[in-house]
């Protein structure tokens, strides 16, 4: 697979948000945006209904493999703090 270059931010923000399948298991809603700084953040609530947030500098995602990458952290923090959460709760 060869790699894509965004040519503008609003690329990036088009791919950013999680939406593969199963993802929709890890949050209730989800909001990805530019901070006025050059990020990007992605805000969620998640299924016990708290606010988590991640922000990433733009420069730092600006092919759809380093974004593919980012977006598989995110999961990875998800499930792990659903898993916490869940734990905490017992």
């Amino acid at each position: 697979m060869q790699e894509q270059h965004f040519s503008h931010e609003n690329e990036l923000l088009a791919m950013a948000p999680l939406n593969a399948d199963g993802d929709n298991q890890l949050f209730k809603k989800q909001r990805v945006h530019l901070t006025g700084a050059g990020y990007v953040q992605w805000d969620f609530i998640l299924p016990d209904g708290i606010d988590w947030h991640f922000t990433q500098e733009s420069i730092y995602l600006r092919s759809d493999l380093q974004l593919k990458e980012f977006k598989e952290f995110i999961r990875d923090e998800l499930r792990q703090i659903i898993s916490r959460r869940i734990e905490q709760a017992r």
